[in-house]
């Protein structure tokens, strides 16, 4: 971690790893715990380190490296989706919001923080809203078409 992150590192709230390819988890829900926090850093070695017990198996090979995000801070209520409901184009990200039993309509959102398997959304929905969260880019590209899903009903 960069150095220019230390005083946020002493609010430390959990870790989000991944423990296979597109699998994410959480430190805190897994029952595991930071064990340490670098506090210097020396010319060969320019980050602070932060060590953890984690308590599920990981499938990666031995010695390997993952990517992990930090939640820091004061945690504050918000509306949060699963990353699998976005879809990006150029840098915008918008979603599939399910109007009423077969009406459905892409939305644009502006999206803050990620947890790998989360993203906060902080505007372009409103609470109560349902979004579509598996199939979002099935249901663009049959609107794209105009032909309607191939399993046209509701669950």
């Amino acid at each position: 971690m960069s150095p220019a992150y230390f005083s946020q590192l002493q609010q430390l709230q959990d870790i989000f790893y991944q423990t296979s390819p597109n699998n994410w988890s959480s430190l805190k829900a897994k029952g595991g715990k930071v064990l340490s926090v670098g506090k210097e850093v020396e010319a060969d070695q320019p980050l602070l380190s932060v060590f953890a017990e984690v308590n599920e198996g990981v499938e990666m090979p031995e010695g390997s490296f993952t990517e992990a995000q930090l939640a820091v801070g004061i945690p504050a209520n918000g509306t949060a989706i699963p990353s699998a409901a976005l879809l990006e184009d150029y840098g915008q990200y918008s979603v599939i919001v399910q109007l009423s039993g077969e009406s459905f309509e892409r939305r644009n959102i502006q999206v803050g923080k990620k947890n790998g398997s989360e993203v906060e959304v902080l505007n372009g929905l409103k609470p109560g809203e349902v979004v579509v969260t598996r199939g979002a880019y099935q249901v663009k590209m049959a609107s794209m078409s105009g032909q309607a899903p191939a399993h046209g009903h509701a669950h």
